[in-house]
């Protein structure tokens, strides 16, 4: 879409005035035409459905059917739904292709129920089960991400195969049985987590020609014939079993054995070294041998990749310092797992710890965007950064100025919580779109309307936080004037809203679909103008709109505000206490890479048991 903005100064003369407001009132009608229709079109492919079992197709639309990309359920569904599930995901009662786009599908709190039609015929019929993702159920779907139901127990065979564009999958944690051929020929899975299985089934991966990482939980006694045949990309497994998984036939054919790690269990090498199966594997690693994470102090710009030498693609955990341009951000996109052309690479990194590093210009561009090179800018963090990187957690420069568009769009990895600095001025369009894990943002004080470059001048631009499904909660600080279209759009864990005096405007869909919304603060004494399905989605008879004393018949009488049911006088402060841990059982570290024995006063570098890495501050 594409919006074209005419002013001029109230000294100006225009003339004749007659043509110019014909000019305005005719691109405003195309706007309204054309721009309007657009926000319509990509708000009709992302949907979110309540249902019973068998009402599914009563809720969808047939024009709508064929065209939503992601959809997520809340409800029963049966063998009916099952199958327009499947139509949607591109396949018919017998297999046949259909016209379905569908590519996320959110099931978590979905339950998979008996009854209904079959939903697919291959010489016999196959109907539901509960709690059970039956055989053949999204065989060769459109499928790119899908999260199971949270009552799941039970995966049957070939209940994915040759679903060849899946990416994501999120299996719950009590899922105790995955059958044969499962996810056969899936090539677009990277990585794979199993649930507590004893066994790994036949051929249940075999084929996935792109998986990297595999993850085998400590309840697995053996692995079957053929399961992970064909993955000849795999380059990590890591196994929690202590005594070695017996193998079947050909478990691993054309595994590159002599390049894959194996990680297992500390005091566990030596019976994978010589288990039947195992002795293959050239590098068999003990948990912990390589834990500490990689420290990179650069005193020149450009030298990371130098520094870093032959480890690049094995590196988890990086703390880096000093100046950074645009070669040691493509060497930091190339550890976490993208290159200069947006394409996946074999890199490992998923805690990234910098706060003390700088962002320079100079050297080459680090991301091509079509034909154009993106490069480096002074303390900013510039378009697509990190986009689509594996990173998970991040501890970001206590020098960045600005965050540009899209700079960690689509970083579906990136969990729990984000701190963005203060001095930070601005956070640009899709900045942190469809970071799904994401539960909390920290947004500094220092964010204010103007500081960005042409027309981007907004504190936070349109769809910055769009897609965020966890976030539970956010803060606006002071000066930010405006929330643009669709900047909150889809956050569906949203709960509680807090808004500054200074808010003048709510955009088109910024709240759209913010479906769990109880509390909105609001701390603007004049109601804020509120634009079209600004709040679609949001329930205005249990979300409380809390305003400042004295304002609540100001906005029962305001556009947009008269909607909601509950509007009372009962402002509160924002600032809320934060615990700092003093004693945790974790490797801690220092900004410069030290292990040191307890936190120290400033920032500390955590990394907890399970893996995770946290940022500590002790004053």
């Amino acid at each position: 879409m594409i919006l074209f903005l005419f002013t001029h100064s109230n000294n100006t003369i225009m003339k004749p005035n007659f043509s110019f407001r014909l000019l305005t009132l005719s691109v405003l009608f195309l706007y309204i035409c054309f721009g309007a229709s657009n926000l319509y079109a990509e708000n009709a492919k992302s949907k979110h459905i309540t249902t019973e079992a068998g009402k599914l197709a009563s809720l969808i639309s047939s024009s709508d059917k064929f065209t939503i990309e992601s959809l997520t359920i809340t409800g029963d569904l049966n063998g009916d739904d099952i199958l327009f599930l499947r139509e949607m995901t591109g396949r018919d009662f017998n297999g046949n292709a259909t016209d379905g786009k569908l590519g996320e599908l959110d099931l978590s709190n979905a339950n998979i129920v008996a009854g209904g039609s079959p939903y697919y015929k291959q010489y016999f019929n196959y109907s539901t089960e509960a709690n059970t993702i039956g055989e053949h159920m999204f065989e060769n779907s459109t499928i790119t991400k899908i999260i199971l139901p949270k009552t799941v127990t039970i995966i049957k065979g070939n209940s994915f195969i040759a679903s060849s564009k899946l990416e994501d999958i999120t299996i719950p944690e009590n899922v105790t049985s995955i059958g044969d051929l499962a996810f056969k020929g899936c090539s677009s899975l990277k990585e794979f987590s199993f649930p507590k299985v004893q066994k790994i089934a036949g051929e249940v991966l075999s084929g996935c020609a792109n998986l990297l990482i595999v993850h085998i939980p400590s309840t697995v006694t053996s692995i079957d014939y053929m399961a992970f045949a064909n993955c000849n990309k795999l380059s990590e497994i890591r196994s929690a079993v202590e005594d070695a998984p017996s193998i079947g036939y050909n478990a691993f054919q054309n595994v590159p054995m002599q390049e894959t790690k194996v990680y297992v269990p500390q005091g566990c090498a030596n019976i994978y070294k010589i288990a039947n199966g195992w002795s293959n594997f050239t590098n068999i690693i003990e948990e912990g041998d390589d834990d500490a994470p990689f420290v990179a102090n650069l005193t020149q710009a450009g030298t990371l990749s130098s520094l870093v030498g032959n480890k690049k693609y094995a590196i988890k955990d990086l703390i880096v310092s000093g100046p950074l341009n645009g070669d040691d951000i493509l060497c930091i996109r190339e550890m976490a797992g993208r290159d200069v052309n947006g394409l996946e690479t074999s890199g490992n990194l998923v805690n990234l710890i910098m706060p003390t590093a700088t962002i320079v210009e100079g050297g080459s561009p680090y991301y091509y965007n079509y034909s154009e090179g993106l490069t480096t800018k002074g303390n900013t963090f510039s378009n697509y950064f990190f986009a689509k990187c594996k990173l998970e957690h991040i501890i970001l420069p206590t020098s960045l100025k600005l965050i540009e568009g899209g700079a960690f769009s689509n970083c579906w990895a990136l969990v729990d919580e984000i701190d963005i600095p203060e001095g930070v001025t601005r956070i640009g369009e899709y900045a942190f779109e469809a970071c799904t894990q994401v539960k909390t943002f920290n947004l500094p004080s220092t964010l204010i309307d103007g500081t960005g470059t042409g027309y981007k001048k907004d504190a936070i631009g349109s769809n910055a936080f769009y897609g965020c499904h966890a976030l539970t909660s956010i803060s606006i600080p002071e000066n930010v004037t405006k929330i643009l279209g669709s900047t909150f759009q889809d956050n569906f864990e949203l709960k509680e809203i807090d808004l500054p005096s200074t808010i003048t405007l709510i955009d088109g869909y910024a709240f759209s679909n913010c479906q769990k919304l109880q509390d909105l603060r609001i701390s603007a004494t004049t109601p804020p103008t509120v634009r079209y399905g600004a709040f679609s989605g949001v329930s205005t008879s249990s979300c409380t709109i809390h305003v400042p004393v004295g304002t609540s018949s100001l906005y029962k009488d305001a556009d947009g505000w008269m909607d909601f049911s509950n509007i009372v006088e009962d402002i509160e402060t924002n600032i809320k206490n934060i615990d700092i841990p003093v004693d945790v059982e974790a490797n801690i570290y220092t900004i410069n890479g030290m292990k040191v024995s307890h936190l120290q006063k400033g920032i500390n570098i955590v990394k907890m048991a399970d893996g995770t890495t946290r940022k500590v501050v002790i004053k």
